[in-house]
């Protein structure tokens, strides 16, 4: 898409009623330590290079920059509820993003959340009937005060969801094969503690740093580095 490619998980895409994805590094106009598509301001990165990187993903899923909302990200397990008055709250310069969230839900179309990564794990969550989407920053902290499970709560919670109508997928972060803590298992456990059935999660098992020619590893590249996107957004109708 534009030039750039993306991982997507396949039971998220036959759902039909999402548009997601998660970039790799490749693609845009950032140089050093953060070549090429670094997506995120707070980094070091030039400030006009990762406007032209944006602007590349926004034109690639047919977004405008008041389409995002994201929040600040501290590891922390903080979900909020986002709608139409959130929408250009992107943790831009322009315009800085929810204070201490890691993590988005909403019922809005055309309301893309968006998160950056560079190991951590991203975690995308859908009802399909219910059209109810949310997406999870978990990291080391994160997952261990269960944010993946508190997420499926939320939703349960505020949009009367049934855990066993949603569908997850965890994407590319960082493996047991290069972290003391098997962050992708203990995803995975939590989601089916909340519920969630087991065969409508799906985990990517792709490992970060192992894959530095695709993905930007916080890890192994001793903390200077640029950060991927991932996206996740209801589409209009049940397209």
């Amino acid at each position: 898409w534009n030039g750039l490619e993306f991982w997507k998980a396949s039971g998220l895409d036959s759902l039909g009623c999402v548009t997601h994805c998660f970039t790799t590094r490749h693609g845009g106009v950032s140089s050093g330590p953060y070549g090429s598509l670094n997506l995120a301001y707070h980094v070091g990165d030039d400030p006009d290079a990762v406007a032209g990187n944006r602007g590349k993903l926004l034109e690639a899923l047919d977004l405008a920059p008041d389409d995002l909302v994201a929040g600040e990200q501290v590891h922390g397990d903080r979900i909020a509820i986002v709608g139409e008055t959130d929408r250009g709250r992107d943790w831009s310069p322009r315009s800085p993003g929810l204070p201490s969230t890691d993590g988005l839900a909403t019922n809005s179309p055309r309301l893309a959340l968006i998160a950056f990564f560079a190991d951590c794990v991203p975690i995308y969550i859908v009802e399909p009937s219910k059209r109810v989407i949310a997406l999870i920053h978990a990291g080391r902290r994160g997952t261990a005060m269960g944010i993946a499970a508190k997420a499926v709560g939320l939703l349960e919670e505020t949009f009367g969801v049934n855990p066993a109508r949603l569908h997850a997928a965890v994407g590319p972060s960082i493996g047991p094969c290069c972290y003391e803590l098997d962050l992708w298992q203990a995803n995975f456990d939590q989601l089916v503690a909340a519920g969630i059935p087991k065969s409508n999660i799906y985990v990517a098992r792709i490992c970060t740093s192992c894959r530095r020619d695709l993905f930007f590893s916080y890890r192994a590249s001793g903390g200077r580095t640029g950060r991927m996107a991932a996206v996740l957004m209801l589409n209009r109708g049940d397209r």
